[in-house]
């Protein structure tokens, strides 16, 4: 299993979008165009997203790649929040949780 702690973004509420790390997107990437997304115990379908950005944290080539996971019910976390994501490597299952 894969564990991290994310901030929830002030755009979650809007997009259904929680960044989480490249070492996580690499794992998530395995489980297809979408795997099984849990958000505080509701299950739904979730997809992984890769936004090129040229942020203040770009490389010296000038961009990199933003990872997201995506699912409508990842609007219901709460702005700020500190919530925890564990991906189940043998059930293709991601789980977000408070």
């Amino acid at each position: 299993m894969i564990a991290e702690n994310r901030t929830v973004s002030r755009k979650t509420r809007r997009d259904g979008k929680l960044e989480i790390s490249p070492a996580a997107a690499s794992v998530i990437a395995a489980f297809g165009d979408e795997f099984q997304l849990e958000t505080d115990g509701m299950a739904a379908r979730g997809r992984l997203i890769g936004m090129p950005c040229t942020c203040s944290k770009a490389t010296s080539n000038g961009s990199h790649v933003h990872y997201f996971v995506e699912c409508e019910s990842l609007k219901l976390l709460a702005p700020d929040a500190v919530v925890r994501v564990e991906i189940e490597k043998g059930t293709q299952t991601v789980r977000v949780g408070t």
